[in-house]
């Protein structure tokens, strides 16, 4: 199992699109999992990654069920700097959330991206 703390998370419509937007996260809240198993079709990886979002709003209510009911592209970078891309038209990642109202983020959001692919996850760069 690999464990990563995360400096930045952003996403982007596709593949093609070459505007990416930062998701603002708490300091030091994000973290990036990647573990591996094998099933009958063979081996995949399983990516997690979980943060927290501080001051829930209307405008980023709208922005977490935007990206939580459509297909996007995420770029995470590690604390070293190194960039890794989660989702592709042919393995999704999917992008959940829930409001938080109590300890260190109360009135702001939880929120978690997952990402399952036979290839895992590389650094970029």
């Amino acid at each position: 199992m690999i464990k990563l703390g995360i400096k930045k998370i952003e996403y982007r419509s596709s593949e093609n699109d070459n505007n990416w937007i930062e998701l603002k996260t708490v300091h030091l809240s994000a973290t990036l999992t990647e573990e591996w198993s094998e099933e009958a079709a063979g081996k995949y990886s399983t990516v997690k990654v979980n943060a927290q979002i501080r001051n829930s709003s209307k405008t980023m209510d709208l922005i977490l069920e935007y990206l939580s009911n459509l297909y996007w592209q995420y770029r995470i970078t590690d604390m070293n700097g190194r960039e890794y891309i989660l989702g592709n038209s042919e393995y999704r990642a999917n992008f959940n959330y829930s409001r938080s109202f109590g300890g260190l983020n109360a009135n702001g959001y939880e929120i978690s991206i997952e990402y399952e692919s036979p290839e895992g996850i590389k650094a970029s760069n």
